[in-house]
């Protein structure tokens, strides 16, 4: 590497390392900024709480599904991973419609006849 390199490399990282130095100074433990550090760790215990217990909805609403959906299924790592998985995503709107009612249904093709009709497209 040439020289130069070094050189800006050097006065990259002292200039970063005041910066941090300089900003750190903000968060000192001193005056109100205690009382700031200390809420914000409650609420990282509020955190955890919370997603002790979207865990514990999730399994349970998970293996409900699996079990109702295929009763006689091994035990194995895929479905273990479905137990997991499905509800992770029907929580932000993913119904997997096409594994609950199936690729062919009738459901399925009403709406998308009705769809294009809407469209104007038939």
């Amino acid at each position: 590497m040439g020289i130069q390199f070094q050189i800006c490399k050097k006065i990259t990282s002292s200039s970063s390392s005041l910066i941090f130095l300089k900003n750190n100074n903000i968060y000192n433990l001193e005056g109100n900024n205690r009382q700031y550090c200390y809420n914000f760790a409650l609420q990282f215990v509020d955190l955890g709480l919370f997603i002790m217990i979207m865990l514990v909805i999730l399994i349970g609403y998970g293996i409900a599904v699996q079990v109702v959906q295929y009763p006689s299924a091994s035990n194995d790592f895929s479905s273990t991973m479905s137990m997991f998985y499905r509800p992770y995503f029907q929580i932000y709107g993913e119904l997997f419609l096409e594994n609950i009612v199936g690729k062919k249904s009738l459901i399925i093709e009403y709406l998308r006849t009705r769809s294009t009709y809407i469209k104007g497209t038939k």
